[in-house]
């Protein structure tokens, strides 16, 4: 990577430190370390937060300044572990993945008084799907013959995102619009597990940075067409409604 890319990024990681101090008054001191093209991301934290362990994410630069992959710091495996955005985007800005890791550490994740949508909870999103859409109930006994438990992240990626672009393909639009309806729900539940299911299993898998899915994706309600534009990798690849 160039020079100027190089300079862009510092500068950027440079203006996280102000967000930091204008978001999260609980954070006393941000660490930014910064080796080659990973970052790591700590804290020290105040008053009833001081005690609470410091290290929260690594970064990792991709082409484009406002697209980072990360990994949220497990202390229970002591590692870092590839995470996504509440999005269910695999990519975000410097500032959206501070927010994220902060959140996950100080246990605001999901506001107590959200609870998650009982039939779009993780657990039960792939039996209201079929329920609202009786055409996968095959796929799915298939896929419980095969795997002897509902796996659900397989069954979106290798069921239901195949089984949707073969409906439009086909001009099967009433059905098409259907999953689609569905899949918004989810995208937009309080559950954060559903919203990575969709966004990594089916908008990942429909691949938002290929041309040839563009038109399909142009097709898509708000919430489905924004992590699509948000996992494109390049900006003159994102997908805009015409």
């Amino acid at each position: 990577m160039g020079a100027s890319f190089k300079k862009a990024n510092a500068v950027r990681l440079r203006a996280l430190e102000q967000h930091a101090a204008a978001r999260w008054p609980e954070i006393a001191e941000l660490s930014i370390l910064a080796r080659g093209e990973v970052v790591r991301l700590s804290v020290s934290w105040t008053g009833e937060e001081r005690e609470r362990p410091g290290k929260l994410c690594r970064l990792r630069e991709t082409a484009h300044p406002d697209f980072w992959t990360f990994a949220l710091y497990s202390y229970a495996e002591k590692s870092y572990r590839p995470s996504a955005l509440p999005s269910g985007a695999w990519t975000g800005s410097p500032e959206e993945i501070l927010d994220h890791a902060c959140e996950r550490h100080l246990g605001a994740y999901i506001p107590p008084a959200r609870l998650p949508d009982a039939e779009l909870a993780h657990d039960a999103v792939v039996h209201a799907l079929v329920d609202a859409v009786p055409e996968l109930y095959e796929d799915l006994l298939l896929h419980l013959y095969n795997e002897h438990e509902v796996l659900t992240h397989v069954f979106f990626a290798l069921d239901v995102t195949p089984f949707v672009i073969n409906a439009w393909r086909e001009g099967r639009s009433e059905l098409t619009a259907r999953c689609l309806e569905f899949l918004e729900r989810a995208m937009t539940c309080d559950d954060p597990d559903t919203r990575s299911v969709v966004g990594t299993s089916f908008v990942y898998q429909v691949g938002p940075w290929d041309p040839r899915m563009a038109a399909f994706i142009r097709t898509w309600p708000p919430a489905l067409l924004r992590n699509a534009d948000l996992q494109a990798p390049e900006a003159g690849l994102r997908v805009q409604r015409s």
